[in-house]
């Protein structure tokens, strides 16, 4: 295959760094091992895949001891040949509907579909804030969220094996003693109970 990236970054007087990338792949010869039956894998040739992607991060420090991160991606990731794709025989069901479905092979034409467990939008935001305390420990408080879009699980892009667009929110809280090099931390995560 074909990896062509640009990237770009600034800082901002040290309380501010963006990062920029752009990114193409052109997947060939890829592979996709679908267990069609209890016990029976088949391993379908799709052929090749394209993936545009674009991925920002951002760091600030606005403050002393606190810390902001954003980071986005936004993937476009379609197969561009995949004529005989084997789906489960579950997912038939699902796709006999489709004009992509050739019931005599029992395969789907996934070619515009898209990339199997390729979300088109990532978000993650972090802000941590950290405490010097008068003994010379230090105290952190962090919070973390994610948010994952709509990502199908298969080529076929049947409407049963997508996994749903998803928020998440974890939190933590974090102790360092003086002249220490362990933490002990409290951990908090999928706060929302999402998934």
């Amino acid at each position: 295959g074909v990896i062509a990236a640009m990237r770009a970054g600034a800082r901002f007087d040290h309380t501010l760094r963006v990062n920029m990338a752009l990114f193409y792949y052109d997947w060939t010869g890829l592979q996709f091992n679908s267990l069609i039956a209890p016990a029976v894998s088949v391993v379908s040739n799709a052929g090749n895949a394209n993936e545009l992607g674009f991925e920002l991060n951002v760091l600030s420090k606005p403050a002393k001891r606190g810390t902001f991160t954003a980071g986005l991606t936004a993937l476009s990731s379609p197969y561009v040949s995949f004529p005989k794709f084997s789906p489960n025989n579950a997912l038939i069901p699902y796709l006999v509907s489709s004009p992509k479905y050739n019931p005599a092979s029992k395969t789907v034409d996934a070619a515009g579909n898209e990339l199997a467990g390729a979300p088109p939008i990532n978000v993650i935001l972090t802000g941590q804030k950290d405490f010097d305390l008068a003994d010379g420990a230090d105290l952190y408080i962090r919070a973390l969220y994610e948010y994952q879009a709509k990502t199908y699980m298969e080529p076929a892009n049947a409407p049963i094996a997508v996994r749903p667009a998803v928020s998440l929110i974890n939190a933590s809280i974090g102790y360092t003693p003086a002249r220490s090099h362990g933490t002990v931390a409290l951990w908090g995560k999928n706060l929302t109970n999402q998934i």
